[in-house]
């Protein structure tokens, strides 16, 4: 199945995008398919070797289907949010360090942004409007947001509301390499490894 839409540039390397919460998942962008994995439950041995298969499997998958051109790791960095649990912010921080070191030792160099940076670029940011009355902006909400909009660019893609973000940073991540999307200069770091990776080929 060809995914690229009418007026998108086809990919030239693998996308791999990971959201590294405790419900959290890889996805994997090709020109071909979407490949969707849930993020183990990270604490012990065998879960760091479950993180490892997963993102060295995407990797051999990208590898294969561009000529051996690494895909390009987008990972989002998150500290926590008010309101989460010390251990769910812990487990997260767990996660982003057990992901990151795997990405690196795999030559795929991470290129991370926190929420705000690529859901503000994808415009599914809710805020409330200057002048209108507040309203609480619940998890819930923000998580409908992200999936209505993953619903409407591939109505074909089954997945869960925990693989939403890792499949909307995917996005997220095609948009950017591809040029679809550019970068503010406060960005001008992440670019400089973006194309990096563009060059970097598995001998």
């Amino acid at each position: 199945m060809n995914i690229v839409r009418k007026g998108s540039k086809p990919l030239e390397q693998g996308i791999i995008a990971v959201d590294c919460g405790v419900n959290g998942a890889m996805a994997l962008f090709t020109n071909n398919r979407i490949i969707v994995e849930r993020m183990p439950n990270t604490g012990n041995y065998d879960s760091f070797e479950k993180v490892k298969m997963k993102l060295h499997k995407l990797r051999q998958i990208a590898l294969s289907e561009f000529n051996n051109k690494y895909p390009i790791c987008f990972v989002e960095h998150v500290a926590g949010r008010g309101g989460d649990s010390a251990f769910s912010i812990a487990k997260l921080t767990y996660n982003y360090g057990v992901v990151c070191a795997y990405a690196e030792g795999f030559g795929m160099h991470p290129v991370t942004f926190p929420p705000i940076s690529w859901k503000s670029y994808m415009g599914l940011m809710i805020r409330n409007k200057k002048g209108a009355p507040k309203v609480k902006i619940t998890e819930k909400m923000k998580k409908d947001k992200t999936i209505n909009y993953i619903n409407r660019l591939y109505p074909w893609l089954k997945f869960t509301k925990a693989e939403c973000d890792a499949i909307a940073i995917g996005e997220f991540g095609r948009r950017v390499v591809t040029g679809e999307l550019i970068l503010k200069k406060n960005h001008a770091e992440e670019l400089k490894l973006i194309e990096f990776m563009k060059t970097k080929v598995k001998r």
